[in-house]
């Protein structure tokens, strides 16, 4: 098996010790970067080697290998083999994202390209079965975007934004709260309201010849 399917990527990166709750995530950018391909490889750094483009204008040689396109010169301790296993694949992704709480190194997900990905449902459990060979590895980063993947799912695009929009919302609720019980006085300015501060309106008058006028 050459290829892995959305499933199964979420599937390796649960075995590889990944938390399932970003399984779905880790399985779009793999998609995004390499279609889920186990032997996929961007050379821009051996032109002795198959494959072989030289680098783009203002970008660094690289040599990445597999699902999550992992480059080996930016993590020498990372060898090809294991890069084009699923297990190894996805152990290198765990370490690379810090078990999934960091996917800036790849540039599919800076980008927001992975969103295209996104599928729903539930992530796997750890004890599901599904992924290919085991073997070690960690680090890595991402090479461009290749084509392949699922097609658009608005649905789980919006939930994936509204998930990240109330973590950041979280965590600066709970900076504010930190910084009050410091006793630091963060001084924040209050709303300007225009009618705030200006004179009452004086009460109508009983107008001539209404009703109880003399």
């Amino acid at each position: 098996m050459s290829t892995l399917s959305y499933e199964q990527l979420q599937q390796a990166w649960v075995q590889a010790g990944g938390p399932p709750s970003e399984a779905r995530v880790a399985a779009a950018i793999a998609e995004a970067e390499s279609s889920g391909s186990l032997t996929a490889i961007h050379n821009t750094a051996y032109p002795d080697k198959p494959g072989y483009s030289p680098p783009a204008p203002g970008n660094q040689p690289e040599y990445s290998v597999g699902p999550w396109q992992v480059n080996e010169l930016a993590h020498p301790s990372y060898s090809t083999g294991t890069l084009e296993t699923a297990l190894g694949a996805a152990r290198a992704a765990v370490a690379i994202s810090n078990r999934g709480t960091d996917f800036h190194p790849w540039s599919t997900y800076t980008s927001g390209a992975y969103l295209g990905y996104l599928s729903g449902g539930s992530s796997p459990a750890p004890g599901s079965t599904g992924a290919t060979s085991a073997a070690s590895g960690t680090s890595g980063s991402a090479s461009d975007s290749s084509s392949g993947g699922g097609g658009l799912d608005l649905g789980a695009i919006l939930k994936e934004l509204l998930l990240r929009a109330g973590e950041l919302i979280l965590g600066l609720f709970l900076i504010y709260l930190g910084l009050k019980a410091l006793g630091v006085n963060l001084n924040l300015p209050s709303p300007q309201m225009p009618w705030i501060g200006q004179q009452p309106l004086p009460a109508p008058t009983t107008p001539l010849g209404a009703p109880g006028a003399a």
